[in-house]
């Protein structure tokens, strides 16, 4: 089994943010960032601010912004890339005017409205299901979805595939191309750890009942193209080895909320941006890569 290492590659970049989103965009080898909100809370107890509408790209190196006009700006969301039709899809999230429920997508150049209706406003963690050919939105319960609810999105119109659900909230959720299925682990709230759930194309199964202690604004998922990988606070690192979670590493960025981590299976590693530490912001990008045992 491969050493999970985290290495931080650079502190230059987009600016310090929290609650942003990141995807990877195998066709370009980019990784995509938009908006988020700016850390300036301060001991005084000074509320975040929204970033605004920059979109940056990651090309394995170095970061460069890719457009300053697109979305309203926004927090609280995800976003996935359609590999069947060659876009970056983001959906709703929360903005200056509250819950969203508008669809974009990114084709590396501009961004294009899609869709200003669909499912419930705010939405939840997207991901793209290749065995399945759509991209798969779970609903927290947030979103006025009172048991969660699952749709697709075909590039034209959203679906509701299900209305029950898979636990009471998110924590993320990621295409392992492994199982060939779209992985969930819920936020555990007050439990002693999380649920696993997997996507059967119709309705999603429970297949692991323990797992690490999550939160949904602090934990993120990606498959780095060998296995499916959860940060969790972006101080603790875990992979999914068909069956159970495993912890992989207890080392590694600093403890923070509202990171974004986003799989370069290129290069057989995650990306990590951003988040806010109490009275701390983190511009930093580091990568999570594998060193042979």
């Amino acid at each position: 089994m491969d050493t999970l290492l985290w290495t931080q590659i650079s502190n230059m970049g987009p600016a310090a943010r929290f609650q942003q989103a990141m995807s990877y965009d195998a066709d370009r080898d980019r990784v995509v960032m938009f908006s988020g909100r700016i850390p300036i809370r301060d001991q005084n107890g000074t509320p975040s601010e929204m970033h605004g509408t920059d979109t940056w790209e990651f090309d394995g190196t170095t970061w460069a912004q890719a457009a300053d006009t697109g979305p309203p700006g926004r927090s609280e969301f995800t976003m996935c890339y359609d590999a069947r039709r060659h876009r970056t899809v983001l959906y709703g999230g929360a903005g200056t005017t509250g819950k969203l429920s508008d669809t974009w997508e990114w084709d590396g150049a501009l961004w294009t409205q899609m869709a200003d209706t669909g499912p419930p406003p705010f939405g939840g963690p997207l991901a793209y299901d290749a065995a399945d050919g759509y991209v798969l939105l779970f609903c927290d319960v947030t979103s006025n979805a009172p048991h969660g609810s699952t749709w697709s999105w075909n590039g034209t119109e959203w679906t509701q595939l299900d209305d029950i659900g898979a636990g009471t909230g998110f924590g993320a959720l990621a295409y392992d191309g492994a199982s060939k299925r779209v992985l969930m682990i819920t936020d555990a709230g007050s439990a002693p750890s999380s649920a696993t759930f997997a996507w059967m194309g119709s309705s999603w199964k429970q297949i692991g009942e323990m797992g690490p202690q999550t939160n949904s604004a602090g934990c993120s998922m990606a498959f780095d193209g060998k296995e499916t990988l959860l940060v969790i606070a972006a101080s603790q690192t875990w992979s999914w080895n068909g069956s159970v979670w495993v912890q992989r590493q207890d080392m590694g960025p600093s403890p923070r909320l509202g990171f974004s981590i986003a799989g370069d299976t290129k290069r057989n590693r995650c990306v990590l941006f951003g988040g806010q530490e109490v009275l701390n912001q983190n511009p930093e990008t580091w990568v999570l890569r594998r060193v042979p045992a």
